[in-house]
């Protein structure tokens, strides 16, 4: 591989590739030949090589003009391959707020939404969750202000079924409202202590796999 100079800014560099992939889809669509796979560029002094990684990115390799290109495109597939799954997002089912994050959010990150007081934001992770839920993923909900029976409420009021995804066991909630009131609780988790949340969240999420949702 190429060292990039130490001059070089990665900025300008990116956004030039991505020029030049633009350029070339353009001219692919104008002659019907499909997507484009790959683009190499071969200069005086070595080779470029720009490989989609996805509708997200693209992965830019120089090399050695006396480099083994082959064996350069198997690596860059994988490497293309790799950044692709990392990039992968899910919707959430919010349409304005999924144009704004360029398709949704990053599979497998952890994100968390912030409004100030007064702001009905509950709204928000409620059709987040309906919306995975309805995907046939898994997911939960933990309150400690609201008793779940009032969640439900909520929901339904959206028209959104959450007492279904519930007793299919597709749903649960993780209840640190009730027991703090003294009140019966029939939720899959509920706390009684509020030093064992962490705890109790912890469980909760090993309970939703890997690739599903979680709230």
């Amino acid at each position: 591989m190429l060292a990039h100079p130490p001059d070089v800014d990665a900025r300008t560099f990116s956004a030039l590739c991505s020029t030049i992939m633009g350029a070339a889809e353009a001219a692919s669509g104008q002659m019907n030949t499909g997507a484009v796979d790959e683009i190499t560029v071969r200069t005086e002094k070595g080779i470029i090589i720009l490989k989609p990684a996805g509708e997200k990115a693209i992965l830019t390799a120089p090399a050695e003009s006396e480099a083994q290109l082959g064996l350069l495109l198997v690596e860059i597939e994988t490497r293309a391959g790799q950044v692709e799954e990392i990039l992968k997002v899910k919707r959430t089912y919010i349409p304005k707020l999924d144009d704004i994050l360029g398709g949704g959010i990053i599979d497998n990150a952890s994100v968390m939404f912030f409004a100030v007081p007064s702001v009905d934001y509950e709204a928000f992770g409620y059709q987040m969750l309906n919306g995975r839920l309805k995907d046939g993923d898994k997911g939960f909900i933990f309150t400690n202000v609201a008793e779940p029976e009032t969640i439900v409420y909520e929901f339904r009021s959206y028209r959104w079924d959450l007492e279904k995804f519930l007793q299919d066991g597709q749903a649960f909630f993780v209840n640190g409202t009730s027991p703090s009131m003294g009140l019966p609780s029939d939720a899959k988790y509920s706390i009684k202590d509020y030093s064992q949340v962490e705890e109790a969240i912890i469980e909760a999420i090993e309970d939703v796999p890997d690739d599903r949702c979680h709230k």
